[in-house]
C-alpha cells in the first residue's frame, strides 16, 4: 500500500479539524489552511490563548510547531506551555497531531487555574518565601497555601484565587497561627482590605459645600 504524501496527509487532517473543532468547548478556529492552523482557546476572558500551528517539512514524522500569544497570560507561561505542547506532540509522531494538541491546551488551562497569576507566584517564591517558609500550589482548587515562620511564631494562610482573577477579589483564610488574637484579627482585616482595593475603585469623598 502506497504511503500518502505530506500534502495529502495535511489536507485530510485539515478536513478533520474543520469537522471536529466546533464541538470542542472554548475552541474557535481562526485559520485552517496548509500553511497555518490558528485557533483561539478560551476558558474565560483572562484565560485565553491564540495558538498558531505550522506543519514541518517532514510532517507527520516530525512534531508540529506551536506558537502562542495571550492578552493576559504572561509570556513566560506561554513560552513554557509551547515547550510542553511540542513535547506532547512528539508522542503523536506519525499520526494527526493538531487537534490532539489543541484539546491538550484547553485541558491544560482548565486544570491549571493559577496560570493567570503565574508571575506573581514566581515573585512570591523568589522574594518573599524564606528558608523556613513553605508554599504549596493547588492548581485544580485554584489555591495557594503559604506557611510562614519567624522565630517562635508561625502563620498558615490559604489564598483562593477566583476564576475571573484579577477582575475578582482573592479570598484569604487564616488556617492556623500562634500569633496573639489582636495581631491575627489585624492581619486578616488588612489582607481583606488590600485585596478589596486591588479590584474596587477608590471611593469618592463628598465634596465640601
Amino acid at each position: 500500500m502506497a504511503t500518502e504524501d505530506r500534502d495529502t496527509v495535511i489536507e485530510k487532517e485539515l478536513d478533520e479539524i474543520k469537522s471536529r473543532a466546533p464541538s470542542v468547548d472554548g475552541l474557535k478556529l481562526i485559520a485552517c489552511v496548509p500553511m497555518l492552523v490558528s485557533a483561539s482557546i478560551t476558558k474565560n476572558e483572562y484565560k485565553q490563548l491564540t495558538v498558531n500551528i505550522q506543519f514541518p517539512a517532514d510532517y507527520p514524522h516530525q512534531p508540529i510547531l506551536v506558537q502562542m500569544k495571550s492578552k493576559h497570560l504572561e509570556q513566560k507561561f506561554t513560552d513554557k506551555l509551547e515547550k510542553i505542547c511540542e513535547d506532547e506532540a512528539k508522542k503523536w509522531i506519525g499520526g494527526r497531531q493538531v487537534l490532539v494538541i489543541l484539546k491538550f491546551i484547553r485541558t491544560f488551562l482548565e486544570e491549571n487555574s493559577l496560570c493567570v497569576c503565574s508571575e506573581e507566584i514566581v515573585y512570591i517564591k523568589r522574594e518573599l518565601i524564606g528558608e523556613s517558609d513553605e508554599i504549596k500550589l493547588k492548581q485544580k482548587a485554584s489555591q495557594i497555601v503559604i506557611k510562614v515562620r519567624q522565630k517562635n511564631y508561625f502563620m498558615n494562610v490559604n489564598i483562593s484565587v477566583p476564576d475571573l482573577y484579577p477582575k475578582h477579589q482573592i479570598q484569604t483564610e487564616l488556617i492556623d497561627t500562634n500569633l496573639p488574637d489582636l495581631l491575627r484579627i489585624n492581619f486578616m482585616a488588612q489582607a481583606k482590605e488590600l485585596a478589596r482595593q486591588c479590584v474596587t475603585p477608590p471611593l469618592l469623598k463628598n465634596s465640601k459645600s
